[in-house]
């Protein structure tokens, strides 16, 4: 809500699907660009810059942590990225220069919030 533009990164094809029909439906199409590829491709070959990173790998695996780890050049200075991890996944409290700001627990979810130290 509120964002000029959104990069949509997904690597399986129905939830790719699932974004386009939604962004359709809410007329959000123009503010969007959807990317069917891996997510750590996407990061090592984009310029993009961001002010707000939501990052849901699948859990079990160290998507996450790789994720954290590519980000730290596409993040802006003032930027967030929010992790979603599941509840017994420990992350570390810093990656390079992110430090979690806040965690949050919700049932069997877990939410990080990382920012530059």
């Amino acid at each position: 809500r509120g964002a000029k533009h959104a990069d949509f990164v997904e690597y399986w094809l129905p939830a790719v699907k699932i974004i386009r029909k939604n962004l359709n439906l809410t007329k959000l199409e123009n503010q969007a660009t959807v990317f069917y590829e891996d997510s750590i491709g996407f990061l090592k070959k984009s310029n993009s810059q961001y002010d707000l990173v939501f990052v849901d790998p699948p859990y079990n695996t160290d998507l996450a942590l790789q994720a954290l780890n590519s980000l730290q050049e596409r993040l802006k200075l003032d930027g967030t990225i929010i992790v979603e991890t599941g509840h017994i996944i420990e992350m570390p409290g810093t990656v390079g220069e992110l430090s979690v700001q806040r965690k949050k627990t919700y049932g069997d979810t877990a939410i990080w919030f990382y920012k530059y130290a």
